[in-house]
């Protein structure tokens, strides 16, 4: 139940975050990161279940579940680096460069076109 509270404060700390972090800035790499916060989130909801299962108490786990746990880290500060890496890939590259992509979502994006099916006419 905690994750129903903290994915959406993560999401909002990320929002605000795109306004000064240049990386940031791309709603993909915040959706990425979000992404991969739900899954660490998962792995250490499912590492805790385990620990309780084999009646370990949370406070003093034993050498398979710290190793467990540090593959969790690994994966997780894994998948921050690949969301992150992603963002530079999406970013514009050099002095006045303008992001190029392609299909529905180009430049700013529907959100500032007010209408979702005037992007979707003009795409036909």
């Amino acid at each position: 139940m905690h994750a129903l509270q903290a994915l959406p404060l993560a999401a909002f700390a990320l929002a605000l975050g795109a306004r000064r972090i240049r990386r940031l800035h791309d709603e993909r790499v915040r959706v990425q990161l979000i992404a991969v916060l739900a899954a660490a989130y998962a792995g250490l909801t499912l590492l805790a279940t385990w620990q309780a299962l084999r009646g370990q108490s949370l406070i003093a786990p034993d050498g398979l579940t710290l190793a467990a746990a540090v593959a969790l880290m690994a994966v997780t500060t894994g998948g921050v680096l690949w969301a992150l890496g992603e963002a530079s890939r999406f970013a514009p590259q050099g002095f006045g460069a303008t992001r190029r992509t392609s299909g529905l979502f180009d430049g700013d994006g529907l959100d500032r076109m007010g209408n979702v099916f005037e992007g979707v006419a003009g795409r036909l």
